[in-house]
């Protein structure tokens, strides 16, 4: 397997995500006229993701790999330009100004870069989401410790209801390492399940 052929597959993926995200259909035209494949919702997914790869410049492509964030909606123009990075987060918000960011994002990424590809918002949710003013849960080692799944299916639920009412997309839990070493604060032994395979595979279908 070729670097070439993991990036392009790579590639299609970051496509294949950014036609199928409704923040995509921002910079449509109003009439529907001369507007590229990609942003044809009626286009097949296939058709549309072989449109978009085929316009993006290797830079474009590169920057899909990129996690490029910004705290401040006057930083969107300098950082980006007219180019859309792959990923971005924001941890040092509250949540409502966290929203507010994110959502000027994706109309600044749809509206003012060439492709108007959207950025892959996530943040980190191993207790809950981590931005000022949202819900803390136990760590995962005290999750696990419950022997409780349902218990646990329902706080994820809680936790996937604020990251959408803030436009994140992606949710950074949980680590399923077994937490073998709990000596060692670097391999965060409290961010882990448990100490044994059973429950972190049960945890893990969830």
């Amino acid at each position: 397997m070729t670097l070439g052929y993991i990036m392009k597959t790579f590639c299609r993926c970051v496509a294949l995500a950014c036609v199928l995200t409704p923040m995509a259909c921002f910079a449509v035209n109003k009439d529907g006229a001369n507007q590229p494949v990609y942003k044809d919702k009626n286009a097949p997914i296939e058709a549309r993701v072989d449109d978009l790869l085929g316009r993006m410049t290797l830079h474009e492509k590169v920057q899909q790999l990129q996690n490029n964030s910004v705290s401040h909606v006057n930083e969107f123009a300098g950082r980006y330009g007219q180019v859309s990075p792959g990923s971005v987060h924001e941890m040092g918000l509250s949540a409502y100004d966290a929203a507010v960011l994110f959502t000027s994002m994706q109309r600044y990424l749809a509206d003012s870069t060439r492709l108007g590809i959207p950025a892959l918002t996530s943040v980190e949710g191993i207790h809950g989401l981590i931005q000022n003013g949202c819900t803390i849960f136990p760590q995962a080692i005290a999750l696990g410790a419950t022997f409780n799944p349902s218990l646990v299916e329902k706080m994820t639920e809680a936790e996937a209801r604020e990251a959408r009412a803030m436009g994140i997309a992606q949710l950074l839990s949980p680590v399923l390492d077994i937490a073998c070493e709990l000596r060692n604060l670097y391999a965060y032994p409290f961010a882990k399940v448990f100490r044994n395979a059973h429950p972190v595979a049960v945890m893990s279908c969830l």
